[in-house]
């Protein structure tokens, strides 16, 4: 936490002052604690740990969240690296930076955690399907996300591209709202 932390402030501290290689070094830095951050949660997520129970996938939201966030930094490395000169590229990548932090760091570790919190603040047992409801939402809003990352990336190359980038983002979003589901039943029981 403490690495994550401090390279968090190293990438604003450098994009702000214009200084790329303390912005690299701190991308490199937030990279290194989520990969071993993933790494922790995989040696958890063993169908043998603690974590297996119901809803032991939960681990797994946070795992693909963190995947995001180390494919997510990479691209805010080269970004702050100024190694991109097309513009178009330029655009890409931001794009795809956006998304893998916004939608992926955040959005799949909050669409995660909603399964188990959510029958917690209700004190309401948890919906019968919210396993496999957990199971098939990562399935689909994680493969949404990557489809939009891979079409953002190739735009620049694809025509057309931002029509699959488009079908990923629909994909992502209705595996959101498909998880909200479980949590209406919730709270209907409650």
């Amino acid at each position: 936490l403490a690495a994550l932390n401090a390279g968090v402030v190293a990438v604003l501290a450098g994009a702000c002052a214009g200084l790329p290689p303390l912005a690299v070094a701190g991308a490199a830095v937030v990279v290194g604690a989520i990969i071993a951050h993933v790494a922790s949660l995989l040696a958890m997520a063993r169908p043998s740990s603690s974590l297996a129970g119901p809803l032991g996938v939960v681990a797994w939201y946070y795992i693909a969240a963190g995947t995001a966030l180390a494919f997510g930094g990479t691209l805010g490395g080269v970004l702050a690296a100024g190694l991109i000169r097309s513009p178009g590229l330029q655009t890409a990548v931001v794009l795809a930076h956006a998304h893998l932090n916004l939608l992926g760091w955040l959005g799949l570790a909050i669409i995660g955690t909603q399964f188990m919190l959510w029958p917690m603040v209700l004190r309401t047992r948890m919906s019968q399907d919210a396993p496999r409801a957990a199971r098939r939402v990562l399935a689909v809003t994680a493969c949404g996300l990557a489809v939009t990352t891979v079409a953002l990336l190739a735009a620049p190359w694809l025509g057309g591209a931002h029509w699959l980038a488009a079908a990923g983002m629909a994909c992502y979003g209705a595996g959101a709202a498909y998880s909200l589901m479980p949590a209406v039943r919730e709270m209907r029981a409650r």
